[in-house]
């Protein structure tokens, strides 16, 4: 999980915060829809941060729910992007299919260990 943050953080400052600082072309939907994403992309990193904070703590509930939010996150980004026409962005595309398989194998730990317990 934590190079899963450290992987989200990098992509908002790479790819997110650049366009947004390049995106003179950009329409006002698009822009917003950047800052958007940036927005979710950060909350769902506190989400992740919560998730190893809950799995430290063995309350494997919590865990889930937060876990659960990391992957409400990234879809509401999806969305936008998929509205602004934008759904064929390799960069966007790439990220999302990477952290979502990341949120889903977490995930299926998680409740692994909830139902052990």
């Amino acid at each position: 999980m934590v190079g899963s943050m450290a992987k989200t953080q990098e992509f908002i400052e790479n790819v997110i915060e650049k366009k947004l600082a390049t995106g003179a072309n950009l329409d006002h939907f698009h822009k917003d829809c950047l800052k958007t994403c940036k927005e979710t992309y950060e909350s769902a990193i506190d989400s992740m941060e919560k998730t190893t904070a809950d799995v430290k703590d063995k309350d494997f509930y919590k865990a889930n729910v937060d876990l659960s939010a990391v992957y409400s996150f990234i879809e509401t980004c999806h969305d936008c992007i998929v509205e602004t026409k934008e759904k064929d962005d390799g960069d966007f595309q790439k990220f999302e299919t990477w952290v979502k398989g990341i949120a889903h194998d977490c995930l299926g730990k998680v409740v692994a260990e909830y139902y052990k317990n």
